[in-house]
C-alpha cells in the first residue's frame, strides 16, 4: 500500500514537471517568434533534416539513457543564425527521430509515450532557445569576431547548454529513480562533460565548414560525423561484450561452486554500495564491481 502510495505520489510530481516545463517551453517560444525572424528557410531545412537523422542514430549508453552527435549540428546552428530557427532546428529534430530500441524496435512520435516526446521537445527548446539567447546578447556586448563567431560568447552559450540539459535530465532521473539531484547529476553526468565540450568543438567545424562552403561544405564534415558515431558504437559493444563475459565467469563458478559464486556476487553488491555512497563516478564504479565479480575467479 506505502509503495504504490509513493509511485502515485512519483508519477504526479513526474507530470507536474514536465508540465511546468513545457509551459516555459511555449512561454520561450512565444517570446522567440515575437523578437526574431526566420532569415534563412535552407539553413533551417537542411539542419533540421541532418539533426533528425543524427537522432536517430542515437548511440544507448548504460544506466544513462542515450547520447547522440546532433548536439554538434544544433551547437553550429547556434554560431550561424538566432535562438529562434536554433530552437525549431532542436524540436523538429527531436520530432522527426526514429532510432531503435532493442525489443521495441523503431521509436517515432507516434508509438512513443507523449509525456517522453513533450518533455524532450520542451527540454530541448528550453536549452537551445536560451543558450542562443546568452550568445546574441555576448555577442552584441562584446565585439570580438574570430572569423565568423564570437569565441566569449560561443563558450558561454556552450556553458549554458551544458547546465541546463543535464539539469533538465537529472531532474528527471531525480523523480523516476526517487534519488538525489546532485548524486544523479555527479554520477551520470559529470563524466559526460568532457565528450560535450568536444561535441561543441565539432559542432563549431561544422558552422566553419557551411560559412565557407555553405551545404557541401556541412555535408563533407556531416559524414565523417556519422563514422566518429560508429566507432563510439563499437567501443561500447565491446564493453557491452565484456561484461557479458563476466557474468558467463560467474555462472560457469555457480555450476561448480554456488557459495562461491554467491560469495562474488555478495561483494560486489557491497563494493558498488560503499562506491557509490563516497560519491565515485559511474566508469569506476562499474570497474570496482567488475573487479569483486572477478576476484573468486582464480
Amino acid at each position: 500500500m506505502i509503495n504504490n502510495m509513493q509511485k502515485k505520489e512519483n508519477t504526479i510530481k513526474l507530470y507536474t514537471y514536465i508540465f511546468f516545463l513545457a509551459l516555459n517551453a511555449i512561454l520561450l517560444m512565444i517570446y522567440l517568434f515575437n523578437n526574431y525572424s526566420i532569415s534563412d528557410y535552407i539553413l533551417l531545412i537542411v539542419f533540421s533534416i541532418l539533426t533528425a537523422i543524427a537522432e536517430t542514430f542515437w548511440i544507448l549508453l548504460p544506466k544513462i539513457g542515450a547520447v547522440s552527435v546532433s548536439f554538434a549540428l544544433t551547437f553550429s546552428a547556434i554560431l550561424l543564425t538566432n535562438p529562434l530557427t536554433v530552437s525549431i532546428i532542436s524540436a523538429i529534430g527531436m520530432m522527426l527521430r526514429c532510432p531503435y530500441m532493442d525489443g521495441k524496435g523503431r521509436v517515432h512520435i507516434f508509438n512513443n509515450p507523449i509525456h517522453k516526446t513533450v518533455f524532450n521537445v520542451s527540454q530541448y527548446i528550453i536549452s537551445f532557445g536560451l543558450a542562443g539567447i546568452v550568445y546574441t546578447v555576448i555577442d552584441r556586448f562584446i565585439n570580438f569576431i574570430l572569423i565568423f563567431f564570437n569565441p566569449i560568447a560561443a563558450a558561454t552559450a556552450l556553458l549554458v547548454y551544458i547546465l541546463l540539459n543535464t539539469f533538465f535530465m537529472s531532474m528527471l532521473m531525480s523523480l523516476l529513480l526517487n534519488e538525489k539531484l546532485l548524486y544523479i547529476w555527479k554520477t551520470n553526468f559529470y563524466s559526460m562533460l568532457i565528450n560535450v565540450i568536444l561535441v561543441g568543438l565539432l559542432g563549431i567545424v561544422l558552422a566553419f565548414a557551411y560559412y565557407s562552403y555553405e551545404l557541401g561544405g556541412l555535408l563533407l564534415f556531416f559524414i565523417p560525423l556519422l563514422l566518429a558515431r560508429y566507432t563510439f558504437k563499437l567501443y561500447l559493444d565491446m564493453r557491452k561484450n565484456y561484461f557479458e563475459t563476466l557474468n558467463v565467469l560467474v555462472r560457469a563458478i555457480e555450476a561448480n561452486d554456488p557459495y562461491t559464486s554467491e560469495n562474488s556476487m555478495r561483494v560486489s553488491a557491497y563494493a558498488e554500495a560503499i562506491a557509490k555512497q563516497v560519491g565515485l563516478p559511474q566508469s569506476k564504479i562499474d570497474l570496482i564491481k567488475s573487479a569483486a565479480l572477478l576476484h573468486d575467479i582464480g
